[in-house]
């Protein structure tokens, strides 16, 4: 569930996963937000093309950085307590089974938004 707050742009990653080559073709995709109550506020359809390919693989380092403390206070738990490893171990299998091959995990994320006058990264 995403939590959109008022005044804030918020998105979504949808991963589509192709099984094998015989589901190429069209695809209608229907998609929707709703309330905590789950009135209706927004429904479309989309067209989605799956081809009749496989991309071939990486030649090169594919990396991205991974927050680890990032996700542990998105999800409210403790930072490696065992909620946290199985977070990890989650979205880790995620990117690897995107492509990505290299993973950039800084120890602590600075907060960067942090206002003028209070203590925060980097120094004010």
């Amino acid at each position: 569930m995403i939590k959109p707050f008022y005044g804030q742009w918020t998105s979504a990653w949808i991963d589509f996963v192709v099984p094998s080559a015989e589901n190429a073709g069209d695809h209608e995709l229907g998609i929707s937000v709703r309330d905590a109550e789950g009135n209706t506020l927004f429904a479309t359809h989309l067209c989605v093309t799956v081809v009749h390919t496989h991309a071939p693989e990486l030649e090169i380092v594919n990396a991205h950085w991974f927050h680890c403390d990032g996700l542990a206070s998105h999800y409210g738990v403790e930072v490696f307590g065992e909620q946290h490893w199985s977070i990890i171990d989650a979205f880790m299998g995620s990117a690897a089974r995107m492509g990505a091959n290299s993973l950039l995990t800084p120890t602590w994320t600075p907060p960067l938004d942090t206002a003028m006058g209070d203590r925060g990264w980097p120094p004010n």
